[in-house]
């Protein structure tokens, strides 16, 4: 059995009638909207961007506190006293290693002007 087209009322052709200022309609739609997701991408990656310069400007202080007191202890050890009185003298064996330390490793320091331009000490 065949179906006439009139028959079917879900079959409306003037629902397919597309003029071009529809067309036009549809695509300023469409720019509107890619201009809300691309401001919404730029605020977001701005606040992403200045967290990480936040962190980096922590990284930075933390590794000059810790390279200054790591200086600051090699000065105030006599040179007459042996590591192992020294390690006595503070009450343990052995201190592990601290976990900036481990973490800096032997990366150089950022010379750029940046936060402390102070040289790395030679052990």
């Amino acid at each position: 059995m065949e179906l006439n087209n009139n028959d079917n009322p879900s079959c409306d052709h003037t629902m397919w009638n597309i003029s071009s200022n529809d067309v036009e309609h549809a695509k300023e739609s469409i720019k509107l909207r890619r201009a809300e997701v691309e401001a919404r991408y730029a605020e977001e990656k701005e606040a992403l961007d200045a967290e990480f310069a936040m962190i980096e400007t922590l990284e930075r202080a933390a590794s000059e506190f810790s390279l200054k007191l790591n200086r600051e202890q090699i000065q105030a050890v006599p040179e007459t006293a042996t590591p192992a009185e020294t390690a006595i003298s503070e009450g343990s064996e052995e201190k592990a290693p601290s976990r900036w330390r481990l973490h800096l490793g032997n990366r150089p320091l950022d010379l750029d002007g940046s936060i402390g331009n102070t040289p790395t000490v030679s052990r």
